[in-house]
């Protein structure tokens, strides 16, 4: 994804893509083979290095609550609280009885806060007004 946006011109939304990228693994280095040295994709790549570790947020008033039988994944990584590092994409995904039930790309912004619990609550009130204007 990151690369795609920097190629596309799109430098933010690749920069935010590469620390994602580095928060699942900070020592990924390129290969030479894979990337030539003076390829600007590993300049923007190594700028993001420092400030891709960080300490995820949590979002106050939220409880992280899947669908029942089911768990969360946070990047590959299965979630234990409403918690997420800011200012690059996620992705969450609803895993039931083994397989992936559900996936939602988000940015986790301090102004945006997405979860699972409220996408339920939209979806229910969508579902309510459908039986309504039935």
């Amino acid at each position: 994804m990151a690369t795609y946006h920097f190629l596309s011109g799109r430098e933010q939304d690749a920069r935010a893509w590469y620390r994602t990228a580095l928060e699942l693994d900070p020592s990924f280095e390129w290969d030479i083979n894979d990337l030539p040295i003076d390829n600007p994709i590993r300049r923007v790549f190594d700028e993001e290095r420092g400030g891709a570790v960080v300490e995820a947020v949590r979002i106050k008033g939220q409880v992280l609550q899947a669908p029942e039988g089911a768990y969360l994944l946070l990047d590959g990584r299965k979630m234990r609280r409403a918690e997420a590092t800011e200012s690059r994409p996620h992705l969450i995904q609803v895993i039931l009885n083994g397989d992936v039930s559900a996936s939602y790309l988000i940015e986790a912004t301090p102004s945006q806060r997405p979860t699972w619990s409220q996408e339920r609550k939209k979806r229910r009130r969508r579902s309510r007004r459908a039986a309504r204007s039935m």
